[in-house]
């Protein structure tokens, strides 16, 4: 046991940290990282119209959310999966410029999903710019659940293969066997980052934008996924 301790002791240098260890057992820190380009491209479009007359507002309002939506069903989302949200009229009072009178602004969110392709990027950022309206839009990269799950597995099983190299060489240079693996936290130093509520039918494609305007091409960068885990194994001197 005593050359155990010391071993480990002089394993110490090597270029992985030595966790706290127990009678006649070695904790490694495994760790695994990994970039993926996500599936799934979530979009949230906010459109906001301000007249002096409120059901003017809410009229023009109405008219630009069926333009959208109808240029969107044109480039291939299904009409159903065009969500509208956050409906809100307010009543503004312009103290700067009062001769503006009092404004009504009418304003509608829009949430829908497309694939992270570029050519379907494209086609809802085209099939928007050709609409001339004001709105304002952003997106977001997510992974699908299957996605995550795969990314998930992905991790765990390369962090653990991690471990257990790094165990190896640690039994090589101390001197020690390893006799199997007494217990793994898979919690520690977690950080992967997944969308538990993102869906995504992979049926859902969005066809060739047919807008007279175009913008360049689009390309999602990956994103990065750590994890880690600490794997406790049962030693004895050779």
């Amino acid at each position: 046991m005593k050359q155990i301790i010391t071993s480990l002791i002089l394993l110490s240098c090597l270029n992985f940290p030595l966790l706290a260890q127990e009678s006649n057992t070695l904790r490694i820190e495994g760790k695994a990282e990994m970039e993926v380009v996500p599936e799934i491209m979530e979009y949230k479009l906010n459109l906001n119209i301000s007249t002096t007359n409120q059901k003017r507002s809410l009229d023009s309002l109405n008219q630009i959310v069926n333009m959208v939506t109808r240029a969107l069903i044109d480039v291939g989302l299904p009409a159903d999966s065009i969500l509208t949200e956050g409906f809100n009229v307010n009543t503004m009072n312009d103290r700067f410029n009062p001769e503006n009178g009092i404004q009504y602004a009418a304003s509608q969110n829009l949430s829908f999903k497309t694939s992270t392709r570029s050519e379907h990027i494209l086609a809802v950022i085209n099939a928007l710019a050709d609409l001339d309206i004001p709105y304002n839009l952003n997106n977001s990269p997510q992974l699908s659940k299957k996605q995550s799950e795969q990314v998930r597995l992905a991790l765990i099983e390369a962090a653990l293969d991690d471990a257990k190299e790094k165990a190896a060489q640690i039994a090589r240079a101390g001197q020690f066997r390893l006799k199997g693996i007494s217990s793994i936290n898979y919690q520690e130093g977690y950080n992967l980052v997944v969308y538990e509520e993102a869906e995504f039918d992979d049926e859902i494609m969005v066809g060739a934008a047919k807008a007279s305007r175009s913008f360049g091409d689009y390309h999602v960068a990956p994103e990065v996924f750590r994890k880690n885990v600490v794997v406790t194994f049962k030693i004895k001197s050779k």
